[in-house]
């Protein structure tokens, strides 16, 4: 189940009454937040969650793409999928930021901060720059880790939804007549991984004879359908402090937010 609050709302009010289309591919994070807009352009129109551990369900209905060779009803089991955990704020500067874990298909991975990642532009490739990258949109270049997932006939299924425009929805059991969409889930714990940086997340799909040194980008989620973490706590100001709590002031207790 997921229950997600619509953050900046009256940047939303404009949209109410529009009807989306639902994409042929999403990311979504149960019990996360829908930053529709945001001065921070690596979070504009992004699922985000304050949250160590959670699931990221990757969201797939073949067909629904808007892209020119996209996922569709007769390709989409042949293709190979990935999601990018990119570090954010972007670096390009290596170091020791601690690691995190995702478990997928009952089998648990840990991700080394940089060490385990690469420096550059998803799909990871031979080449730093090709037609097959995605675009930069406030995160890239920057150290990322590519985690491969498979859609088969066989992945669960639930009734169909917008990440974007549904904010409180819930997985719901697809049944017939309704229109529905295949998901996967990985669990991620980012308990070890410093509090400095947070990790951005990128679902897309390559044809199966992409190569090293010629990826063929076949479709991805749009970036409004994408999602991060945003883990620090942001101390209050001195004037936020005093209307929490005179006596705090009394006790010289004032603090300035930390970015």
């Amino acid at each position: 189940m997921k229950i997600k609050k619509l953050l900046f709302a009256t940047a939303m009010m404009g949209l109410s009454g529009t009807v989306f289309a639902v994409p042929s591919m999403q990311l979504d994070i149960p019990g996360a937040s829908y930053i529709g807009v945001n001065p921070d352009s690596s979070l504009t129109e992004t699922t985000v969650t304050t949250n160590d551990t959670f699931d990221l369900l990757a969201l797939l209905q073949p067909g629904a793409s808007d892209a020119a060779n996209g996922v569709t009803v007769n390709n989409w089991e042949s293709l190979n999928y990935y999601i990018s955990a990119a570090v954010w704020p972007k670096t390009d500067i290596a170091g020791i930021f601690g690691s995190f874990d995702y478990t997928y298909g009952g089998t648990t991975t840990t991700v080394n901060v940089t060490g385990d990642m690469s420096y550059g532009t998803p799909p990871l490739a031979i080449m730093l720059k090709d037609s097959a990258d995605l675009q930069d949109h406030g995160i890239f270049e920057t150290y990322f880790f590519e985690i491969a997932i498979d859609f088969t006939a066989s992945s669960p299924q639930a009734k169909e939804y917008n990440a974007q425009t549904d904010p409180d929805a819930t997985i719901e059991t697809c049944n017939v007549g309704d229109k529905c969409m295949y998901y996967e889930t990985i669990s991620f714990d980012l308990a070890n991984l410093s509090k400095d940086i947070d990790l951005h997340l990128d679902f897309y799909a390559l044809d199966p004879s992409s190569t090293m040194e010629n990826k063929i980008l076949i479709d991805f989620a749009r970036f409004s359908k994408d999602a991060a973490t945003d883990r620090t706590v942001k101390v209050p100001e001195p004037t936020s402090l005093a209307l929490m709590g005179l006596g705090l002031l009394g006790l010289g207790v004032a603090r300035r937010r930390m970015n």
